[in-house]
């Protein structure tokens, strides 16, 4: 199931709302491997995501290895 572009927006304007200082990114050694790969910290990472506009969605969410998508 694809969300519309209103949910998208939604989204994209909730995520910009919150503090970066409180946003919990994974650390499991295989995502801190891969952003060492990738020369990029949790700054970078977060920076990343506040960029998002709702061009960049594709689709989902799509059910996981955990569950809901």
């Amino acid at each position: 199931m694809s969300a519309s572009r209103l949910q998208v927006q939604g989204f994209l304007n909730q995520l910009s709302a919150i503090n970066p200082k409180e946003i919990i990114l994974s650390r499991q050694r295989k995502t801190l491997d891969f952003l060492d790969e990738l020369d990029f910290d949790m700054r970078d990472v977060i920076m990343a995501l506040r960029q998002l506009r709702v061009e960049d969605y594709s689709y989902g969410p799509n059910q996981n290895d955990w569950g809901a998508g």
